[in-house]
């Protein structure tokens, strides 16, 4: 599956299709383990917002290759807009998944106002296994000094 916006780059991974495809539509549903949501919402210049284990109805859903039965995924949307992805998500836990969905964790919508509200980001800038490389590191700089003049509260959560 080509790129929407130029064919000449991949559209991502394993939804990488549904993110091509999203560029005429409004939501895209896929299956996130390794980034399979996240990697072609990067490609594509599209959000996405991979849930935690338990927030999104994932019942049915299979390990997309064998021996990965252990490891939990989850399904999560795609959008073009961040008001489309947010009232998707809204919607999706108004319903109440957990009331017919074994897997979900029973917790539901609080809007919050992100004008009004600080957050706290905790930032891994290497696991002690893979170095993140000067761009990557570069761009996590950037982003906490983003987050930082917006008033939000970077912790680092490893000795660098």
């Amino acid at each position: 599956t080509s790129n929407p916006y130029n064919e000449n780059f991949s559209s991502g991974t394993l939804t990488g299709g549904g993110g091509a495809l999203l560029a005429g539509s409004v939501i895209e549903i896929g299956t996130d383990l390794g980034g399979s949501i996240r990697l072609p919402a990067h490609y594509c210049g599209l959000y996405a917002m991979r849930s935690s284990i338990g927030q999104f109805p994932c019942q049915g859903t299979h390990a997309p290759v064998p021996g990965l039965e252990t490891v939990a995924t989850t399904s999560a949307p795609m959008s073009r807009r961040l008001e489309d992805l947010e009232e998707f998500w809204k919607r999706v836990v108004e319903m109440r998944p957990w009331e017919y969905d074994h897997t979900c964790v029973p917790l539901p919508w609080r809007p919050v106002n992100l004008q009004e509200t600080k957050l706290k980001f905790g930032v891994i800038w290497e696991d002690g296994i893979v170095s993140p490389s000067p761009a990557c590191r570069r761009t996590l700089e950037w982003v906490c000094d983003a987050l930082e003049k917006q008033g939000h509260e970077v912790v680092d959560l490893c000795a660098r």
